[in-house]
């Protein structure tokens, strides 16, 4: 049980305190990256979940362009940096939220999940 939790909570601080998501259309060292700072929000409550989910999105479109555009190639770049991004993402989203929802509170490092692009 011990090594069980040991194991979760390393595995926790590691999802939790960075994602790294990237792309290859950029050059190198063009890289992208946004913290998204969860520590002033209540992962208990509904309406904390869903501003964290905001800020995730805020995020990606930061990192990744303009989906909006009308440039065709920067368009689908944007759309599969955001999806790749967000699949990546969401499991750490998903592992915060359970951390702030479990009676089993485990110290992390910190508050936040990073997003990178290239």
């Amino acid at each position: 049980m011990l090594a069980t939790l040991r194991t979760f909570t390393l595995v926790t601080v590691a999802a939790v305190s960075a994602v790294s998501v990237t792309t290859p259309a950029f050059a190198a060292g063009d890289t992208q990256s946004r913290t998204i700072s969860y520590a002033d929000l209540d992962l208990k409550s509904d309406a904390g979940v869903a501003r964290l989910n905001q800020r995730v999105r805020v995020a990606l479109g930061e990192v990744c362009g303009d989906a909006g555009t009308r440039d065709l190639a920067a368009r689908a770049h944007a759309l599969a940096c955001r999806r790749t991004a967000m699949e990546t993402v969401r499991p750490n989203v998903e592992l915060a939220v359970a951390n702030a929802r479990s009676d089993t509170q485990l110290a992390l490092s910190t508050a936040a999940i990073r997003v990178d692009a290239r």
